[in-house]
């Protein structure tokens, strides 16, 4: 028992460290790919991307986690598993291949269908490593497989720079991930093989795989849904709008995503392991709770506000002045980022914890499907609409959320809220810092030098104020972090 709890201690570890790497990583990759391509090629980007993640998760089928649920597997039920993802992956390719020239044509992109067709064939390459990694993630041997992870995001960055230096264009991407994706697929074969977690001989049997189809088909639908309702808008604008517009509201959508996960990436890991172990001390969780929320509410809030208030400053000095186009998208969506990280992050933890998933599955069909229903009417009104109704939806998940949530702790709503009083008044105060002196500066101070004194005065401003009103919060974070 105690070598599974170091163990379980140290993939923690290495899986905080990892999300932390290629989460610093991401905005760096943004500023390169931006200095290259231009917004159309992001928007042939934002597609591909769908395309390919919808695929991923298609391929994987849930199947991944009933490997790890599952205590015994056999060697027929490895060979079975193993040869069914590979043949439905070339079914995957073979799809995307037969519909490129529709998928083309539906989004008024000429190119996209010679793209989709060389993109996928990422789908086959990684195919193999499903199996070995679902056996590494089981035996959680997740130093290993973290690893792999940020040498796959170096290797991404490192070999996609080189092509579009070579001014290689779109295809640097795809390029670049395809090598990475065949580098890392080799290197989880060879770890996975080394332990001799896997034993397969050449077998298949559908009796063998029906078990993990009827197990994966609950998770699949539920990531389905996810899936659709974080992509939807992309394909919406794609459709509806220019290209050019979908490639400015993907470009900042995907940057502010990154930075989400940058954020709340040393939470993320913890916040449901917590919860399930104070769930039947609810007077110890409420407080927990409350803690995490003001832990998470005190650094997105000025981060976020901040975003929003110096992208008509950082978007044209650190992307070029051909992004200008996504600055409305930062401006707007940032704010909604807010809300996001407080409803997903903790009110849903809270809800799993006291084994009550269908609410948050039933929040989510309900949410979503007038948010599909809304984007249809009113997607062509142009992207403003559509970052309204974005933000909409964020705001309208996050106050139902949280209702529930309180509920099963017994915690008020309004209470809840009135917890976070000092936070919006330090945002506020940071918030109206800047606009002064952006207002101050503006016939004084270059781009750069008013970027840098906004950032600088906004900080100073909210540390200082936050250290009057929010000292002890400020000092528990900081004994967190020296642990």
């Amino acid at each position: 028992m105690g070598g599974l709890k170091k163990r379980a201690v140290s993939s923690v570890k290495w899986t905080t460290f990892q999300t932390l790497v290629l989460a610093s990583l991401a905005p760096i990759f943004q500023i390169i790919k931006a200095r290259y391509l231009s917004p159309k090629d992001f928007s042939y980007l934002a597609i591909i991307m769908i395309c390919i993640g919808l695929s991923n998760m298609l391929k994987n089928f849930g199947i991944s986690q009933a490997i790890i649920q599952r205590s015994e597997i056999t060697k027929e039920e490895n060979s079975t598993l193993f040869l069914f993802n590979i043949i439905f992956s070339i079914f995957l390719y073979i799809l995307i291949f037969m519909f490129a020239d529709l998928i083309a044509k539906f989004f008024s992109l000429p190119d996209l269908a010679y793209f989709l067709k060389l993109s996928s064939i990422v789908i086959i390459v990684s195919s193999p490593s499903l199996l070995f990694k679902a056996f590494l993630e089981k035996s959680l041997f997740f130093k290993e497989i973290s690893l792999v992870a940020i040498i796959n995001n170096i290797l991404i960055i490192s070999i996609t720079t080189i092509f579009l230096i070579c001014r290689l264009g779109l295809l640097s991407i795809i390029y670049g991930n395809l090598l990475s994706t065949l580098i890392t697929t080799l290197m989880i074969i060879f770890i996975s093989h080394k332990y001799k977690l896997v034993n397969m001989k050449l077998y298949f049997n559908f009796k063998n795989l029906y078990p993990f189809l009827k197990f994966g088909f609950y998770i699949t639908a539920k990531q389905l849904l996810n899936f659709s309702s974080a992509h939807i808008d992309e394909v919406v604008i794609g459709h509806f709008l220019t290209p050019e517009t979908l490639g400015f509201y993907y470009f900042g959508k995907n940057l502010l995503f990154g930075l989400r996960n940058l954020i709340s990436a040393p939470f993320s890991k913890v916040i449901f392991p917590i919860f399930s172990k104070l769930k039947d001390n609810k007077e110890k969780l409420c407080l927990n709770y409350q803690k995490l929320t003001k832990y998470i509410a005190i650094i997105a809030f000025p981060f976020f506000s901040g975003i929003a208030l110096t992208s008509h400053l950082f978007v044209p000095l650190l992307f070029g002045e051909k992004w200008s186009g996504s600055i409305v998208v930062f401006q707007v969506m940032s704010i909604a980022l807010i809300f996001a990280m407080l409803h997903a992050n903790i009110a849903s933890s809270l809800l799993y914890t006291f084994n009550k998933p269908n609410i948050a599955f039933n929040l989510e069909i309900v949410i979503t499907s007038v948010y599909f229903f809304l984007l249809f009417i009113f997607a062509s009104k142009g992207m403003i609409i559509i970052l309204l109704l974005f933000s909409m939806k964020i705001v309208t998940m996050f106050l139902m959320f949280q209702y529930f949530a309180n509920k099963q702790i017994s915690y008020n709503f309004f209470t809840y809220l009135f917890n976070l009083k000092n936070i919006y008044i330090l945002s506020i105060i940071m918030v109206l810092s800047i606009m002064i002196f952006q207002n101050c500066t503006l016939s004084l101070l270059n781009q750069l030098m008013q970027l840098i004194g906004s950032i600088i005065c906004g900080a100073v401003v909210y540390i200082l104020s936050s250290l009057m009103l929010e000292r002890n919060t400020i000092l528990e974070l900081k004994s967190l972090v020296k642990m």
